[in-house]
């Protein structure tokens, strides 16, 4: 006994009369040469003297009270008296049997990590390609240990499973008595509401009263959970390869998946590039692009268990307590004090708004948000010739009464009254703003004019190709006498379009009524269409109202970081060939220098430098400049036919 070890424990049973047996599949589990050469001679015994130095020592096993009370007699290994160990004893527990007239019987049943494995051998020929194995008597540490067993087995054998019922124990009811565990195909389908078949089309099910079913007990007096009844028959085919397809049990994320899908979200990372990433780095789970949605959705509405207006409210106040220059506005509506509109400015904005408000630009953009508010967006034309966002506001509705507090917001902001303003033609916002501004130009985006003009008018006149180019003989007309005459042949030639009442503000859309005021080269709100489909790009419908509060702020990080680094290019310019505004403009260029902006300096120079170029002649009238005109028009007009 002391100069046996044994590892791992073996079982054997009488061999056959020749003496001698030989062991195929052992090496499946153990070593190939760990029992090389060993016979069995007469006695029944296993031959170890010269082969000792090949087995581990007892003291290497697991615990060292394992084989404690096993005895040997003289043909078989006695255990009657010793404790059989369970699986948390040993880790590579092997049951070999040698039968008494068969060679050797290949039923060799592998251990697994995972509890509910018999220790003796399974006749079932079926259970010989199967590591999870079951049978009735089969006992478990705890619930849990059934659970992972039960989730095992049944994906290897390839069938999903259920939970119908759970019994707790009616004095404390955290202690599970009983529970059964049955096939997903079990029973039969049954409509959860009386509908009438025939109105509505037929569904495939997987009901097809599978009679698969096992119970687990922990009675009051035991210590273990135990199997008490399995019945392992199912009516349908079964395929391992193919269950995790259609069972979504076995397509469940893990811990390590839902934190990966977590942050993609902080990211902003896109639901189908963040299936294809799950996809290589996980290459053995099977992933639905349903399964990934669905979780994004989960994880998307835990994150609203707190109010997204008191998130956003809490960001805006915090930014307030490390500097009260910060201006926000809030306005609720409705018995519930529901948030209907926020208004914020940043310092900076502010700043901006007040050196630069003589052209102020609005427009509203829509789906930057769940919550399907609209976001009002301000923006200005710098001295670097750069459109800034000085101001937003993210409201319910657009009714004149709410653009009238976005703008009384902005007012109380800067008290500052911006010179110009440009917007679409709204009818509710240029109410609005004949409300707060009543002294302040009004103009109207080019492009918006257009827009409806092909809504309205396109389908009515019938050479709209013609009146296009007619409408803008008319806008693009410099003397106000003239557009009034486009306009009344313009009526004369398309009297379908004398409805469209865009006449009657033509002083906030045509060339001719806007010389008298600065406008800085603008026609549109173009400036402020690309700033909202830049910041839709990080945006989306499912978007969190911080998400746009975000979103607005990096992009205003980026136009600082953009002008600070052209204050840097401009201190520290490369010397190159002199330029003629400071050879022959010294002065000029001095008095410019002290005054303009880089950019705008730049484009003053540029005009100096091309004014070398220029053709002129000295004329004492305005009816000779005419005359000088209309040459020039004619040589260039007979320069062209030539060419």
């Amino acid at each position: 006994m002391d100069n046996i070890d044994c590892h791992p424990l073996l079982i054997f049973q009488e061999n056959d009369n020749d003496g001698q047996a030989s062991i195929p599949l052992y090496s499946e589990f153990l070593n190939d040469n760990l029992f090389e050469n060993i016979f069995f001679n007469d006695d029944n015994l296993i031959d170890m003297t010269s082969y000792q130095a090949s087995f581990p020592s007892y003291s290497e096993l697991p615990n060292d009270n394992l084989f404690e009370n096993i005895s040997f007699n003289n043909n078989l290994i006695d255990m009657t008296s010793s404790r059989i160990p369970s699986i948390n004893d040993i880790d590579d527990f092997v049951n070999i049997s040698i039968p008494n007239s068969d060679p050797v019987n290949n039923n060799i049943s592998p251990n697994s990590e995972s509890p509910g494995i018999s220790v003796d051998p399974v006749s079932s020929t079926t259970s010989n390609k199967y590591q999870y194995n079951l049978e009735v008597g089969d006992c478990f540490d705890d619930w849990s240990s059934v659970d992972t067993f039960i989730h095992q087995y049944c994906f290897e054998r390839g069938f999903g499973y259920q939970v119908f019922r759970s019994d707790k124990d009616p004095i404390d009811s955290t202690i599970i008595r009983r529970k059964s565990f049955r096939c997903s195909s079990s029973n039969t389908y049954k409509a959860r509401k009386d509908i009438d078949q025939t109105s509505h089309r037929l569904r495939g099910t997987m009901k097809t009263s599978c009679e698969w079913y096992c119970n687990f007990t922990f009675p009051k007096s035991a210590y273990q959970v135990k199997c008490t009844t399995l019945k392992g028959v199912h009516n349908h085919e079964i395929s391992s390869s193919q269950v995790h397809h259609f069972i979504a049990r076995y397509r469940r994320l893990s811990d390590e998946m839902i934190q990966d899908l977590k942050f993609f979200m902080d990211c902003k990372v896109a639901p189908i590039t963040q299936l294809e990433i799950l996809k290589k780095k996980y290459p053995g789970h099977v992933f639905h692009k349903q399964d990934i949605y669905n979780a994004i959705y989960k994880l998307r509405q835990n994150n609203d268990d707190n109010l997204d207006s008191t998130l956003l409210l809490d960001v805006l106040f915090e930014k307030i307590s490390f500097d009260p220059r910060w201006k926000v506005f809030i306005r609720h509506a409705g018995n519930e004090r529901r948030l209907s509109g926020i208004f914020w400015m940043s310092p900076t904005q502010q700043e901006l708004y007040q050196r630069f408000s003589d052209v102020v630009l609005n427009d509203n953009t829509c789906k930057t948000n769940k919550y399907n508010m609209y976001l009002s967006v301000f923006m200005i034309k710098d001295n670097y010739g750069k459109f800034r966002n000085v101001a937003n506001a993210l409201v319910e509705d657009e009714l004149a009464s709410t653009y009238v507090w976005i703008l009384q917001c902005l007012t109380k902001a800067t008290n500052t009254i911006p010179k110009s303003f440009w917007t679409d033609s709204e009818p509710r916002l240029i109410n609005a703003v004949s409300q707060v501004f009543p002294d302040t130009p009004h103009f109207y985006c080019l492009f918006h004019i257009w827009q409806n003009i092909i809504k309205h008018l396109k389908s009515k006149v019938s050479d709209f190709g013609k009146f296009s180019k007619a409408f803008f003989s008319c806008r693009n007309a410099l003397s106000i006498l003239i557009f009034e005459q486009r306009w009344e042949n313009m009526i004369k030639t398309f009297p379908e379009c004398q409805s469209y009442t865009l006449y009657n503000n033509r002083i906030s859309w045509a060339k001719a009524y806007l010389p008298s005021q600065f406008n800085a080269g603008i026609q549109s709100t173009q400036s402020v269409e690309s700033f909202n489909s830049i910041i839709k790009k990080s945006l989306n419908s499912a978007s969190t109202l911080c998400d746009v509060e975000e979103a607005i702020n990096k992009r205003h990080e980026q136009e600082t970081r953009y002008c600070q680094l052209t204050n840097i290019r401009e201190q520290h310019t490369t010397i190159g060939l002199p330029h003629l505004s400071t050879q022959f403009f010294s002065s000029v260029d001095e008095v410019i220098t002290k005054f303009l902006s880089p950019i705008i300096l730049s484009w003053q120079r540029f005009q100096i430098s091309q004014s070398f170029t220029y053709e002129g002649q000295l004329v004492s009238n305005i009816s000779e400049v005419c005359n000088l005109v209309t040459i020039s028009l004619y040589r260039d007009q007979r320069n062209y036919i030539n060419i």
